[in-house]
């Protein structure tokens, strides 16, 4: 079975960085060594290149489904990211949502779903999330911002919130349907 979406990403940014470095050593040394390096580090680059491109046609269609699409993406790309942290899911879609009829988690709102996290201030899960989802989350400054994914020819806003706010702490992870 191929490594996940984010590993393989993870694993690319490895990749550039290293041929990065061992360019700049090459450069500056003229060694013999760094250069092959540097070639060995872009052929890994295109391997991961196209395994990432791979793992993206091979996972479930996302984005089709109940609450417009939006439960399949949180069921399929977010909760699996929650479960490798060991981070349990609290909250889903409620018909309580403390006066906020346009919350993400109220039942009302068709084209919507959420997901909220048993853990609080946590930007790095948050950032994992992020990357599962293929958006540039970077922690604190980037809360409460609203991204946007394409997914079943649909596109998304993605909010991920690791900050305490609302119902207390944890981390809320909201999709709803343009």
């Amino acid at each position: 079975m191929p490594a996940p979406l984010p590993t393989l990403r993870e694993k690319l940014a490895r990749r550039y960085k290293a041929r990065k470095k061992q360019t700049k050593l090459w450069r500056r040394t003229k060694e013999a060594g760094h250069g092959k390096a540097a070639k060995a580090h872009t052929r890994a680059i295109k391997k991961l290149k196209r395994l990432i491109k791979k793992a993206i046609n091979a996972r479930p269609q996302s984005g089709t489904g109940p609450w417009g699409g939006c439960k399949s993406i949180a069921e399929r790309e977010v909760v699996p990211v929650g479960k490798r942290w060991s981070i349990p899911v609290t909250s889903r879609k409620r018909s309580q949502t403390y006066g906020n009829p346009d919350s993400d988690h109220y039942i009302g709102n068709e084209l919507a779903y959420a997901v909220d996290f048993a853990t609080d201030s946590n930007y790095a899960f948050g950032m994992a999330v992020g990357r599962a989802l293929g958006v540039p989350y970077n922690g604190i400054q980037d809360d409460f911002k609203s991204f946007y994914i394409n997914r079943a020819g649909h596109q998304f806003r993605v909010q991920i919130i690791c900050q305490t706010h609302g119902t207390g702490p944890h981390t809320h992870v909201g999709i709803r349907r343009v």
